[in-house]
């Protein structure tokens, strides 16, 4: 499997879009193919914000591993499919909207900012969201064989929790049809969902809790404090 990277820096002034073929590595889809760059059409100048879309090869398993990273400003965010050790769902128990299923897929995604700090977040994909669900609170996937009718599998984001690296269990997608398109998905529009991740945590550190969310501060307390 080939690598694949897109840049997008961004400029001042009107944007000015160039596309260039990999010369490193290739992909059968051409929109892993590219590389494309924003910038300046007056004075060149360039912001520190850039997106890539990375895909590497686990060299002792010989497997694709998934990653898409996000880079704004000093802040590098990352994003891969991930399950949680049950030791860490436990120790959330205090907190009834964690979703306590085990082997559960969750997207995580690390370096989310929550009140001036960054974080690691693990975003859950459920298979039957509620049909009277806001579609802001979630991104929709195609809908798997348990989903039942008028609900929708997606990303839930109002259900994240915080996360540190030793409760992660990587999620392995190799001969799995549907969860390789799940993947591709999850991939082609990581900008958006790490940007509607960012926009809830900024709400909910505003004061807008919804119906049903998880509770992250207490939760960054629980995730913190000694055992």
């Amino acid at each position: 499997m080939g690598i694949s990277i897109i840049f997008v820096l961004i400029s001042s002034s009107y944007l000015h879009i160039i596309r260039t073929g990999s010369n490193t590595c290739r992909s059968s889809r051409p929109e892993y193919d590219e590389r494309v760059c924003l910038t300046s059409g007056s004075d060149g100048v360039l912001l520190s914000v850039e997106y890539r879309l990375h895909v590497r090869r686990d060299q002792s398993q010989d497997c694709p591993v998934f990653q898409v990273s996000f880079y704004a400003g000093k802040g590098t965010v990352s994003m891969k499919l991930v399950t949680i050790r049950t030791d860490l769902l436990d120790k959330y128990s205090c907190d009834c909207e964690v979703l306590s299923k085990s082997k559960r897929p969750y997207v995580l995604i690390i370096r989310l900012a929550y009140k001036g700090h960054f974080h690691n977040f693990a975003v859950p994909i459920r298979s039957n969201i509620s049909p009277s669900t806001p579609k802001q609170q979630y991104f929709s996937l195609p809908p798997r064989v348990a989903t039942r009718p008028h609900h929708h599998h997606g990303i839930h984001y109002i259900k994240m929790f915080p996360v540190t690296k030793q409760y992660l269990i990587r999620y392995r997608i190799e001969g799995n049809v549907f969860a390789s398109l799940i993947q591709t998905i999850i991939d082609r529009n990581s900008q958006r969902i790490i940007s509607e991740c960012q926009q809830y945590l900024d709400d909910y550190a505003a004061g807008k809790h919804p119906a049903y969310s998880t509770d992250i501060d207490c939760l960054l307390t629980r995730l913190y404090e000694n055992p």
